[in-house]
């Protein structure tokens, strides 16, 4: 890996490239662009599953609490699943600013005045 970082220029098989790039960890910063951006990045399968398990418990729970509820089922909340990281990524885009452009543009030139 090291011969990949040199500032020598060397020839490599392209089947060494290919395999260092099929084997790479699905957490990679590759594989993280391959599948959507950046915000892709650490999400391995590993991830998914946990991901999985923890919201297939949760709306067991939920069902299980409604069962024995009864009459009462309605007032059991169904909780908030956890997000992938799409939904991460939705969520954590910039705030919409508070004026609009022109109104901002309208404010800058009566401060002018």
């Amino acid at each position: 890996m090291s011969d990949l970082m040199s500032d020598t220029p060397t020839e490599f098989d392209p089947r060494y490239i290919l395999n260092l790039i099929v084997w790479m960890t699905d957490t990679s910063a590759l594989k993280a662009s391959v599948s959507g951006g950046v915000h892709h990045r650490g999400w391995g399968m590993d991830r998914y599953l946990l991901r999985a398990i923890q919201n297939g418990i949760s709306t067991n729970t939920v069902v299980t609490a409604k069962a024995a509820a009864g009459k009462k089922a309605r007032s059991v909340k169904s909780p908030k699943m956890w997000p992938g990281p799409d939904e991460i990524h939705k969520t954590a885009t910039t705030p919409k600013p508070k004026l609009s452009l022109a109104d901002f543009a309208r404010n800058l030139t009566r401060r002018r005045r």
